[in-house]
């Protein structure tokens, strides 16, 4: 298979889950599934040493990134994240800092550990992590990639670029932009006022994290609700150290806000009118693709879990 995209729609046409209870399978941020009151949203995430982060992170850093990355798909949602289950892969004496980090973000994000799996690492091999996350729906009311419709709005729950930006500067060894570097060190999630603004409106249709790159999630969330997009690139506005960075090293911000991944931003369609957190850079269109005002059509790029 050549990238991640095959392979979801492989398993897909497999495991087509049919059973009452099954509210949404594989395909979305998150599955779901009914329960006795509001439905549950259940998403996993992995990091690998050497994929994800760095031979030479922290377990502070580590950690945050473990939560933030599934956090982001139960926001995405409209979720509120409730229990966890870690599975760590890590040399023995790394444990002991491991538990105190997983206290840390667990009591940070309001989320009960309630079990999981570990196995000391030997050799050389990279640290490797796991996380399921489960959460609620609150009134029953969720978003998915497919529900986009002609005439929404395209919102940003925040900046985008930043992280891949950071770790741009750390692998060049680029001295300064301490803020670009932070983001990639730890992951940020959408604030909690937009979060509280955002979940279980009426006027969303559909919603996606942000986490390898604004167009490739995009083009994900377009491709589920088969749509197309006009994106206003003068609304994707860089943050000020990003156009610093590339402006002293000869790079198109472009390369990040378009293309970078790590963001973990929410991206979600609106019908005219809406009125709650976020900002438009674009409209749902009924012409497949993604095309900027000028007319310019967008090659898919981002982060590709198979590369």
């Amino acid at each position: 298979m050549k990238n991640e995209e095959e392979l979801v729609s492989s398993l897909m046409d497999k495991f087509n889950t049919v059973d009452p209870l099954v509210l949404q399978g594989i395909g979305d941020d998150c599955a779901v599934f009914a329960g006795h009151g509001d439905p549950y949203l259940i998403t996993t995430d992995s990091i690998v040493e050497g994929s994800h982060f760095l031979p030479s992170e922290k377990y502070d850093s580590i950690v945050s990134k473990l939560f933030i990355r599934n956090i982001s798909d139960i926001y995405a949602m409209g979720g509120v994240p409730k229990f966890a289950l870690v599975n760590a892969v890590i040399p023995k004496a790394d444990f002991q800092d491991l538990v105190i980090q997983l206290e840390v973000f667990a009591k940070k994000y309001s989320v009960g550990l309630i079990g999981g799996d570990s196995s000391a690492l030997s050799g050389k091999s990279h640290r490797y992590l796991t996380m399921t996350l489960i959460g609620t729906a609150p009134d029953g009311r969720y978003y998915k990639r497919s529900g986009a419709l002609l005439g929404d709005g395209i919102y940003l729950s925040g900046p985008v670029g930043l992280a891949a930006a950071g770790l741009y500067a750390i692998e060049k060894r680029i001295k300064g932009y301490e803020g670009l570097k932070e983001r990639y060190w730890r992951f940020s999630l959408p604030s909690e006022d937009f979060i509280r603004g955002f979940s279980g409106r009426s006027d969303i249709h559909s919603a996606i994290d942000i986490s390898d790159g604004l167009i490739k999630d995009l083009q994900r969330l377009l491709h589920a609700s088969g749509k197309g997009a006009l994106l206003m690139p003068d609304k994707i506005i860089p943050d000020s150290e990003l156009l610093e960075l590339c402006n002293e090293n000869g790079k198109n911000p472009r390369d990040f806000t378009f293309f970078g991944g790590d963001d973990y931003q929410i991206l979600f369609t609106a019908q005219d009118g809406y009125d709650g957190p976020g900002y438009r850079i674009g409209d749902i269109t009924a012409v497949s693709g993604i095309s900027l005002e000028s007319g310019e059509k967008v090659d898919v790029e981002g982060y590709d879990h198979f590369r």
